[in-house]
């Protein structure tokens, strides 16, 4: 009997382990095993690469997609709808008490670190890696890429619509305003507005 409920066991694994697995199993093994709540309509992609905290909600429709290092997931986080987490073999972290609004994307090719208690606001898109540029005479991608880690402190509010590139760091306590660009990086308690983002003032 034992041998039976391990062979089966081992059957489920090698069904979720599939890319990508059924959306039911995944959400389903994912809320038990970090007593969390996944909606099955999340199309989540490698999901042993996937570590969540208790009381994170996935409660729509968004993509995690947790190739190479994979997501680690705080207590309490939030993710809405339309979220988009694309691993691109390097990781993405994300403290307790964050909520990534809907519609935010985050590619962790470059490794992408998101604070606690973080608020990101919807279509803002934070990006670890870049193309390679620098011939002319090759088609851009098929030059490469370049990868430098993203760090977003404790605390951060990020507005809606903003852009955040490769190799920045935003202090904890920060504020960018809807639809900052930065392109450098800023200290704590910084409010930065604008294209390209300037500090406007510090709290």
């Amino acid at each position: 009997m034992l041998k039976g409920c391990l062979n089966r066991l081992r059957a489920l694994a090698d069904l979720l382990a599939r890319k990508p697995a059924p959306r039911l199993l995944v959400a389903l093994y994912l809320s038990v095993r970090w007593r969390c709540l996944v909606s099955p309509s999340t199309d989540i992609h490698y999901p042993f690469n996937i570590v969540m905290g208790r009381g994170t909600m996935i409660p729509g429709r968004c993509t995690l997609i947790a190739s190479g290092d994979g997501i680690v997931i705080g207590k309490g986080v939030e993710i809405h709808e339309g979220a988009y987490l694309h691993c691109q073999g390097g990781r993405i972290t994300v403290g307790d008490r964050t909520a990534i609004g809907p519609y935010v994307v985050v590619y962790g090719g470059g490794q992408v670190r998101i604070g606690s208690h973080c608020g990101i606001a919807t279509h803002t898109t934070i990006v670890s890696t870049g193309h390679v540029f620098a011939r002319t005479d090759t088609p851009i991608r098929s030059q490469g890429d370049e990868r430098q880690p993203v760090n977003i402190g404790d605390d951060v509010w990020i507005g809606t619509h903003c852009s955040i590139p490769m190799g920045v760091a935003i202090g904890h306590g920060s504020v960018l305003g809807a639809g900052t660009v930065l392109l450098k990086s800023v200290e704590p308690f910084s409010v930065v507005v604008g294209v390209p983002g300037r500090v406007l003032r510090r709290r």
